[in-house]
């Protein structure tokens, strides 16, 4: 089956089912189901609804497969419509990479939990077409609001569909892509996709700890990243003559007074903080 008929098969799936505002929760290809060659469909829709709506009222866990997980819902956030379209994201990318999502990741819950908040996704393989690459990052978009819906992800396929131009430009991708891809046909189902109970009550009780594994990871920042932020040298920071003062949001100067001797470690506060300021507006 061609990759257009894959996702206008799915695309218009999803949108059916946000038709009738119903969410999955737990949309992962290994819910997707064949019947024939030409016919697919997105399948396990009432139990995964309902067991994340008991979770949800009962424990404050998750069921699903985490790589599929949007990020607001590993912060302790509802499912939603978008949630669902960020799970048809990753869908998207193995689509295209002809590789199960699983397989670009290897740490544990926790720090992949922290990292697909931090903004990990999977790597998009060079030779995707440009309009394809597009709709992918809409739909895995950190801002579940800047996500497309299930209606305009079918109606942007179904203009695909309908573009000599486009539909060439992704011919001439398929070919030249065919020599990333790597199917694994003796991967069982249940090792990839089988959904299990994720329980993040534990993060959120413990909140500063989980905050403080964050900002660690961002305060692990190199010497250079901070000179290639601050427009000062290696060689200045690492004599520690740097003026706090000229770091500030929207814009630092060059300036350095010798006389300060601000500490290192204060800049890489100063680099973490303005970094979680921006992010959270």
């Amino acid at each position: 089956m061609k990759w257009e008929k894959k996702l206008d098969l799915l695309a218009l799936d999803l949108q059916l089912i946000h038709s009738y505002n119903i969410i999955h929760c737990d949309l992962h290809s290994g819910n997707i189901f064949q019947n024939d060659i030409y016919n697919a469909y997105i399948g396990d829709l009432g139990f995964a609804t309902s067991i994340n709506k008991t979770l949800d009222e009962k424990s404050g866990g998750i069921y699903g497969v985490l790589p599929y997980i949007a990020p607001e819902v590993l912060q302790g956030k509802p499912f939603t419509k978008a949630t669902d379209i960020y799970s048809f994201g990753m869908i998207m990318w193995e689509i295209s990479s002809g590789r199960v999502v699983t397989s670009e990741y290897e740490n544990n819950d926790l720090n992949l939990a922290i990292e697909i908040c931090e903004g990990l996704r999977p790597t998009i393989l060079e030779g995707t077409t440009s309009c394809y690459v597009d709709l992918l990052k809409k739909c895995w978009n950190k801002d579940p609001e800047e996500r497309p819906s299930a209606l305009e992800i079918y109606e942007t396929i179904t203009n695909w569909k309908n573009d000599e131009e486009i539909l060439a430009s992704f011919s001439k991708s398929d070919k030249e892509m065919i020599k990333y891809f790597a199917f694994d046909f003796n991967v069982k189902d249940e090792s990839v996709y089988g959904s299990k109970f994720i329980n993040f009550t534990s993060y959120q009780h413990n909140r500063s700890n989980f905050t403080n594994e964050i900002i660690s990871n961002r305060y692990n920042v190199t010497n250079e990243i901070i000179s290639n932020r601050y427009n000062v040298t290696n060689e200045i920071i690492s004599n520690n003559n740097i003026d706090i003062g000229s770091i500030k949001k929207g814009g630092v100067t060059n300036e350095v007074n010798s006389n300060n001797n601000i500490d290192i470690e204060l800049v890489k506060r100063e680099f973490v903080a303005i970094n979680i300021e921006e992010e959270s507006q």
